[in-house]
């Protein structure tokens, strides 16, 4: 039995009476992860991952399905976060542009520019999320996400102690199941912004 069908008949239920979430879900505890390089001692060689309700989770879990379904298609040349779509393919298909454009302008190799984005998450800003789904999913699901992500509180843990608590005007939540999602879609123009002409 795929966990869509036993929550569909509760989202359905629930879409109705109310577009948001109990508080429990929203709260976050973040615990700072070495990664391994850098300082130990500067916070920037620390990837912060959020500790999110259990019950979060299956919600986001059970939105998933129906989110994909209703979505603005993403752009093409898109590729991460996608299903069926891996680092290898993105590097297969940079190498044959490559190859062609150097083939079409006489051995001239292409100029290429690699885009990193530091703390990706953290820089997001949510109502260009909410106004890109607007028009793709109900107002109950919208209501939903919003309720999820603009109400998020967090805490960091380290070493035992908790920080106060404290509400980020910007960012999708660091281990939440539909980040990922969001987030490509928050970037989604990106790659007709970067198109010559």
């Amino acid at each position: 039995m795929h966990l869509s069908s036993f929550s569909d008949p509760l989202i359905d239920d629930l879409y109705p009476k109310q577009s948001r979430v109990t508080v429990d879900w929203c709260t976050a505890q973040v615990v700072p992860i070495f990664k391994g390089k850098g300082n130990p001692l500067d916070p920037a060689s620390y990837r912060p991952i959020s500790l999110c309700s259990v019950l979060r989770k299956l919600m986001e879990l059970c939105l998933y399905p129906d989110l994909l379904a209703t979505a603005p298609e993403l752009d093409p040349v898109q590729d991460g976060f996608r299903e069926n779509r891996s680092t290898l393919d993105s590097a297969l298909a940079l190498h044959e542009l490559c190859r062609q454009h150097t083939v079409d302008h006489h051995g001239e190799p292409p100029v290429l520019c690699f885009l990193d984005i530091q703390q990706a998450y953290d820089t997001v800003h949510r109502p260009v999320i909410w106004r890109a789904l607007e028009t793709h999913v109900s107002d109950p699901m919208l209501g939903i996400l919003q309720s999820l992500f603009d109400n998020v509180k967090i805490e960091t843990l380290v070493s035992g102690a908790r920080s106060p608590s404290f509400w980020p005007s910007t960012a999708v939540l660091q281990g939440s199941i539909l980040s990922p999602f969001l987030y490509s879609h928050y970037i989604n123009t990106l790659p007709a912004l970067l198109l010559p002409g």
